[in-house]
């Protein structure tokens, strides 16, 4: 005899009895959904496992044609695309982050993460004189070690500048820039110091505390909502609390524990206004779960690992967080000499390529030596 709540469940869902299928984000589906969360569908699925295991040939056999659509239709039900699933699937990832382990760094060890990414170039003036026109895109390769002393080291590689118009490319060159970077890759070092607002992020640092942030997701989210983090970086980060809680996913960060980055997934659950996207795939060929929110340069989209919650991909990022990629640009293509106003946005920044590393010491080219 089948389970009778599982039996009851379909009974009620089967589309041979209703005139549509439950739509994603409808009290109806996430009322349902509630339920096999809390573990009404679980208990049927310990005993009836080789139903889960093979769920379409078991399905086909046992109940028949209808009972297979009605398969189909209770799986739909976990949330997709739109502003309801946004909410329950950042919940799901934060309680994935909450089980994570941070890296235990002994005293002479580093912690190595890369990024590549993609960044929209604009000068506006430059020596003085307007430079209408001088935009380019600039691939780039940016390698942050940190180690338990509060010292992060970032280099940057640059690839040379790539132009959507030959005007643009004119444009670049008669304000005096260079198409190719200067020779090998640039480096800084800098060391977090608490007692400093400006050591935080903001101020050509690059690197972010985040020990000192609430772990407590409500109030976390009323930091992010507020613009009241304490870490400038973080709270001129544009007007939109998405915006900042973006910021946090994308810097360079110390003082990270897996309490902290499950509560700004949940905080980030309760923002209003953010999409679920489904599954999307990054450009390094990962594949996670999207979300999207509207920041100061428009549409924003990160891209989440759906097993630990952390950040695959984001993409149309006001780049303010990572200053020293911009500080650095400036010198590889020769604007820094003759001072001038740029904007960078990150077209798209992927972290996925090369997962975080224990290494034991920074690369030779790398020079810690920081005044803290």
């Amino acid at each position: 005899m089948m389970n009778d709540d599982f039996e009851a469940i379909l009974s009620r869902e089967d589309p041979a009895r209703r005139t549509a299928v439950p739509e994603p984000g409808s009290y109806h589906a996430e009322r349902l959904w509630s339920r096999v969360e809390s573990g009404t569908i679980k208990r049927a699925r310990r005993r009836y496992s080789r139903c889960i295991r093979r769920p379409l040939a078991l399905t086909i056999s046992a109940f028949g044609a209808v009972s297979a659509a009605t398969a189909v239709a209770v799986f739909q039900l976990i949330p997709t695309a739109g502003p309801a699933g946004a909410s329950v699937v950042l919940q799901r990832l934060a309680q994935s982050a909450a089980v994570q382990t941070a890296p235990a760094l002994a005293q002479s060890q580093w912690l190595e993460s890369q990024m590549s990414g993609s960044f929209l170039v604009s000068y506006d003036e430059l020596s003085g004189g307007a430079t209408p026109g001088a935009s380019a895109v600039v691939d780039a390769t940016v390698n942050d070690w940190s180690n338990s002393d509060t010292i992060t080291c970032t280099q940057v590689s640059f690839d040379s500048a790539t132009f959507s118009s030959n005007a643009n490319e004119a444009a670049w060159q008669s304000a005096g820039l260079s198409v190719r970077p200067s020779p090998g890759p640039t480096s800084s070092c800098v060391k977090i110091v608490a007692a400093d607002p400006n050591a935080a992020a903001g101020n050509g640092a690059g690197v972010v505390d985040v020990s000192s942030l609430p772990t407590t997701p409500s109030a976390l989210e009323h930091a992010l909502e507020s613009g009241t983090t304490g870490i400038p970086g973080i709270d001129q980060f544009g007007s939109s609390a998405f915006g900042r809680a973006v910021g946090l996913l994308i810097a360079p960060t110390v003082g990270a524990t897996p309490q902290f980055s499950s509560a700004l997934l949940e905080a980030m659950s309760t923002l209003p206004g953010i999409q679920y996207l489904g599954q999307q795939s990054t450009h390094s060929g990962e594949t996670g779960l999207g979300f999207s929110g509207s920041t100061d340069v428009g549409t924003t989209t990160v891209v989440l690992s759906q097993t630990t919650g952390a950040l695959l991909e984001a993409r149309n990022v006001d780049n303010r967080t990572y200053r020293t990629v911009v500080d650095e640009l400036n010198h590889a293509f020769g604007a820094a000499s003759g001072g001038g106003t740029n904007v960078v946005t990150a077209q798209w920044l992927d972290a996925a390529s090369t997962p975080p590393q224990i290494v034991a010491s920074l690369p030779a080219d790398v020079n810690s030596g920081v005044t803290p």
